[in-house]
This record gives C-alpha cells, sequence and structure tokens, in this order.
C-alpha cells in the first residue's frame, strides 16, 4: 500500500474508463462545478479529477501515518504470493506494463506472458526476486497486437495469474 503503487492504481484505472467518463460529463455536465461533499478547488478536467484523487489519497495516507502508530499485524499471515499481492498497471495498456509484487521472503519466480491462446510472448528466467516490494517492467513497443493475454508468476507454492489488455 505505497502512494506509487495507488497513484499507478489510479492511474490505470483513469485510462480504462477514458472513453466512457467523455460520454458522462456531457450526459452530466459537473465537470468543474461543486457537487456536496467534494472540497474545493474543483478540478475542471477529467485529467484534474485524476490528480486531485491521487493528492487526496497521498494527504490521508500521510495523516494516518502519523496519527495512527504502531503496525497492525492481527491475523495476518504472509503466504509466499497472492493474487492480492500482485499488481499491474497501467491495465489496459498500449506499449508497455508494469508488475509490482510484495514478498514476505526471498524466492524464486518464472514469470511468463502468453497471448490468450497460451503462445509465449515473453518469459523472464527463473531468478530469485527479493523481500518485499518488487517492481517489472514490460515494454513490447507495438510488437504485439491488440487483445487479452495473461501474465502468470510462479512460485515453488503456486501460480498467480492476471489478465491484461493492449489497446492499440
Amino acid at each position: 500500500m505505497s502512494i506509487p503503487v495507488l497513484n499507478n492504481f489510479v492511474d490505470s484505472v483513469g485510462a480504462y474508463l477514458n472513453e466512457s467518463q467523455a460520454r458522462h460529463f456531457t450526459a452530466w455536465p459537473i465537470l468543474g462545478a461543486y457537487t456536496w461533499p467534494n472540497p474545493s478547488p474543483i478540478p475542471t478536467s477529467y485529467a484534474g479529477e485524476l490528480t486531485a484523487i491521487k493528492a487526496w489519497i497521498s494527504s490521508r495516507i500521510s495523516w494516518m501515518d502519523a496519527n495512527l502508530p504502531g503496525t497492525c499485524n492481527v491475523g495476518i499471515t504472509e503466504s509466499i504470493l497472492t493474487e492480492n499481492s500482485v499488481s499491474v498497471y497501467p491495465n489496459p495498456f498500449s506499449t508497455s506494463f508494469n508488475v509490482s509484487f510484495y514478498l514476505p521472503n526471498s524466492q524464486l519466480l518464472d514469470i511468463k506472458v502468453v497471448d490468450i491462446l497460451g503462445k509465449l510472448v515473453k518469459q523472464i528466467d527463473r531468478k530469485e526476486y527479493t523481500e518485499g516490494e518488487n517492481n517489472i517492467e514490460f515494454n513490447f513497443g507495438n510488437e504485439i497486437q491488440k487483445g487479452m493475454y495473461l501474465i502468470t508468476i510462479a512460485t515453488k507454492d503456486g501460480i498467480v495469474v492476471k489478465k491484461l489488455t493492449k489497446m492499440e
């Protein structure tokens, strides 16, 4: 739950909703208008809305860090890799995407990107990743076609699979 990861998530969702937001603000012309209980200043663009939500999240996390001391670990068990510990963004992507994952300890991982038919598109040979947050950037440029892809991250304990959408 770091600010850069949350910002990337907001950007990913923002890119996903970009086409529909135009229709939304055409049907309901409230962009730049005060609607209760939104704070001022009121963003006048969709990009401004995304920037405002990222600023609010950052401020909220800073406030929580300053006002909620200690570490909450009640009922938390750390497994090697889970669906929730892997983040892929932006998704959908056009030329590149990032994979972020948290490991409670160092672990050997096999990482593959395959198309929807299972054909291998990219593979990172078995490699040891360190304890903590890990980030990998996949840059395809225009080498792959628009469509659905899967990224699999395999450990000795199991596999996490995430869906990807390649836009033009």
